[in-house]
């Protein structure tokens, strides 16, 4: 949801956190940031690493920030909470930092808390080469909740804790949802304004969803795009959206949308089409619900009962559950096969089956939220995958994990034949796509973020997550 220098004690020393590891101020979790940040070596001072669980490869696992919102006298209050292990990474002795900037709006400081240690070194799993951390914004005195929108974390290292230098640094944002899709749903159709709205049968455009905390402290719900009647026949198409709280209570309801078909014909007559545009703001605000399809009411209040309808429901926090790449941040090389895995657990008590799917994109980290270079979903039902075209604004014909078809882009290809599906088990949480990828010449030297969105039978729909990254190099040839 968010995509992104002081001395200190000696010894085995850390400078303590009051309260490190108190419990938070409750609130609703609005999203969960994970990232890592791993020393650089070379002319930096790269013996520094945050992430979590075992260090393997020269990098550890991802850390996690934990962003939680809570209404209190109409703005929301802000509490983050940051959990990882830093990491001694080095050939000797040596000593670590950790700094943790929690910040405003203009990413102006409102408090930092420190981490500093210094260890033996040789070995990042030896437990003398590590600290926990559990730093919450809510465990610090008098703190401005209000006024939190980012965190600032900086990893240094040094050969004493008096010579520890800054080396990466890494920045989470307050979450937001900014959702782009389309609902093709027979004869009643939500997508977006373009030069062609409506083809072969479905919305060509996305409409957009966005859920975003505001400087003033309240949530800014907004909906916008075109609902169409798409039958030969006269009809009505109706699209109800309710903007509710963390539970889902509803806040407010928008006037209904109603595109009155009364003759049917061309989705792209103007006739069969309504645009929309509705905001909400509330302290309380979490969740959009959308509610598409046939008018089935009485002739005043034609949307006040609907058939063959479809909801999808927009929300913060995880509400479908949480994924993550393995490794997080894994390094290829060009040209050879790679088996990179994603994992997504579902929450209690449901099982992974109550997917719907889950799309997965890589995207250049160096462009912007357009700049996929490969982007595909994954069908629970069907047990079969589909690429997007974003040219045509739509996922091509499924295929089978273990097929021997081939999902290319300029950059990298994924391999069906090597591509499987792993389930925990009928009732488990969790399932894992393993992806069997291959990069081309023109990915060398750059890093491809790797992103997952998931929806689920209820229309509950979450994402884009960041759940990796892949950093592609030119292969190396050996001398004959």
């Amino acid at each position: 949801m968010s995509w992104h220098r002081s001395s200190g004690f000696c010894a085995v020393a850390i400078v303590v956190l009051a309260l490190l590891t108190a419990t938070p101020a409750l609130g609703q979790v609005a999203g969960i940031d994970r990232d890592l940040l791993s020393g650089t070596g070379g002319s930096h001072p790269g013996n520094a690493d945050f992430g979590s669980g075992f260090h393997g490869n020269g990098i550890p696992g991802p850390y996690s920030i934990t962003w939680s919102f809570t209404p209190s006298a109409g703005v929301v209050q802000v509490t983050a909470r940051v959990q990882g292990t830093l990491y001694l990474d080095q050939l000797g002795s040596g000593c670590v930092r950790l700094l943790v900037d929690f910040q405003d709006f203009d990413f102006n400081n409102l408090a930092r808390r420190t981490v500093q240690f210094c260890g033996p070194g040789f070995d990042a799993n030896n437990s003398a080469n590590q600290r926990a951390v559990d730093i919450s914004s809510a465990n610090i005195a008098n703190f401005p909740d209000s006024q939190l929108r980012h965190v600032q974390l900086t990893i240094g290292s040094g050969s004493s804790a008096g010579s520890v230098e800054n080396d990466r640094t890494g920045i989470h944002t307050v979450p937001r949802v900014d959702a782009n899709d389309i609902i093709n749903n027979g004869t009643t159709d939500v997508g977006g304004a373009g030069p062609i709205g409506h083809a072969f049968g479905s919305p060509v455009n996305r409409y957009s969803a966005s859920i975003a905390l505001l400087e003033s402290g309240v949530v800014r719900s907004n909906v916008n795009g075109i609902l169409f009647w798409d039958s030969t026949g006269a009809g009505t198409a109706c699209l109800l959206i309710d903007f509710q709280d963390s539970s889902g209570t509803i806040l407010s309801t928008a006037p209904p949308v109603i595109a009155r078909g009364s003759k049917g014909g061309n989705a792209l007559q103007a006739a069969n089409q309504q645009a929309f545009n509705h905001t909400f703001s509330n302290a309380s605000g979490f969740k959009i619900r959308m509610r598409v399809g046939t008018a089935a009411g009485p002739g005043l209040t034609p949307c006040s009962a609907l058939t063959s309808a479809v909801t999808k429901t927009y929300s913060l926090g995880p509400a479908v559950g949480s994924g993550v790449g393995s490794p997080f941040e894994a390094s290829v090389q060009v040209g050879e096969k790679t088996s990179y895995s994603v994992q997504w657990d579902v929450p209690e008590p449901e099982s992974w089956h109550s997917l719907e799917s889950l799309e997965v994109r890589l995207v250049d980290v160096d462009g912007d939220d357009e700049d996929e270079v490969l982007h595909f979903r994954f069908d629970e039902a069907s047990n079969s995958f589909s690429r997007f075209h974003p040219r045509l604004g739509r996922f091509g014909l499924p295929v089978h994990p273990g097929s021997h078809a081939r999902f290319e882009s300029r950059d990298v290809a994924l391999l069906l034949h090597g591509t499987e599906v792993i389930g925990s088990g009928p009732t488990g949480p969790s399932v894992t796509l393993d992806l069997a990828l291959r990069f081309k010449p023109e990915s060398a030297g750059r890093t491809f973020v790797v992103e997952m969105k998931a929806a689920d039978d209820s229309g509950n729909v979450q994402g884009w997550d960041q759940v990796g990254r892949i950093t592609v190099h030119r292969a190396h040839h050996g001398h004959r």
